[in-house]
């Protein structure tokens, strides 16, 4: 996802463990404080995320620094059951791969099962089939299919520190090999083809959910473009019912300039959750005029 996304809307911050040794929370967080001091961070937009050694180290922090985090998604990791409570208040995406031969499946599984039994705030858990994806090099490996997945950035966007908190019980989701059949919340999922841009453009959508900005301009979410050329967005919301509205806008970020272009047949949409499946829709659309090529 980083090597082709070139409108990435975080701040990337991606520490390495130094051979023979383990995750260290306090280092971690001296290094999160440097960042905090050099950047501009929003405090209340910290995501955590790692794998292997990496998903046991983003639990350890969470627990170790309850208040710090977000949301975080650990991946092909563990952690110490008898300590969830201290994280049952931060939104939590764990992925493993079934076949897994490093660190088996049931480490995340273990930390699923104690978690559900506390959790006040979403919990999502997504266990792959290794044959499901020609990404896979090794049975080990659930990080690529998962940080190529534009879901995940748009859920960890969707969550701040101090959101009211919701019950377990209706946000717990099994995935398993097709990770596109959510059943958590209301997800949307757009689709947009046949829409060129020009260099340092972004297609945003703005509309009426908090998820979608608002219709305020400034907090429209971007889109991210595939290597097919299209564009794509999945949306969680929290309601079971919803009527939204929404609208695409391309952005220039160097000159924070938008344009419209007419859609067939408006550019203006409404639709209303839940409208296919038990709580997911796709929306697919098209550009009525390309943009000529520079």
């Amino acid at each position: 996802m980083l090597d082709n996304e070139t409108n990435f809307p975080f701040i990337a911050v991606s520490p390495e463990c130094p051979n023979g040794q383990y995750w260290n929370a306090k280092l971690l967080m001296a290094t999160v404080k440097h960042v905090m001091q050099n950047f501009r961070v929003d405090a209340s937009r910290i995501y955590g995320t790692g794998f292997s050694m990496g998903g046991y180290g983003i639990w350890e922090m969470s627990m170790e620094y309850p208040e710090l985090f977000a949301a975080i998604i650990p991946i092909c990791g563990g952690g110490d059951t008898h300590q969830v409570s201290l994280i049952k208040h931060i939104p939590q995406w764990v992925v493993h791969n079934k076949g897994d031969n490093i660190v088996p499946v049931t480490e995340s599984k273990k930390m699923i099962k104690a978690l559900e039994k506390v959790m006040t705030a979403q919990l999502v858990y997504s266990e792959y089939l290794p044959h499901r994806f020609r990404s896979f090099h090794e049975p080990h490996d659930s990080w690529t299919e998962t940080y190529d997945n534009p879901m995940i950035y748009s859920w960890l966007l969707s969550h701040r520190k101090g959101d009211t908190e919701v019950q377990s019980d209706q946000t717990i989701a099994y995935l398993n090999e097709q990770i596109n059949t959510l059943n958590l919340a209301n997800v949307m999922r757009v689709q947009l083809m046949n829409c060129a841009t020009y260099k340092d453009e972004v297609v945003k959508i703005v509309g009426t959910s908090p998820q979608l900005g608002e219709w305020d301009i400034q907090k429209a979410v971007s889109m991210y473009k595939n290597r097919d050329g299209t564009w794509s967005l999945e949306v969680i919301h929290q309601r079971s019912q919803e009527n939204i509205e929404f609208k695409y806008i391309i952005t220039n970020n160097t000159t924070s300039s938008q344009r419209e272009e007419a859609l067939e047949p408006s550019n203006h949409r409404s639709v209303t959750f839940p409208s296919f499946g038990p709580n997911f829709i796709l929306l697919e659309h098209q550009w009525e005029k390309i943009i000529p090529s520079e």
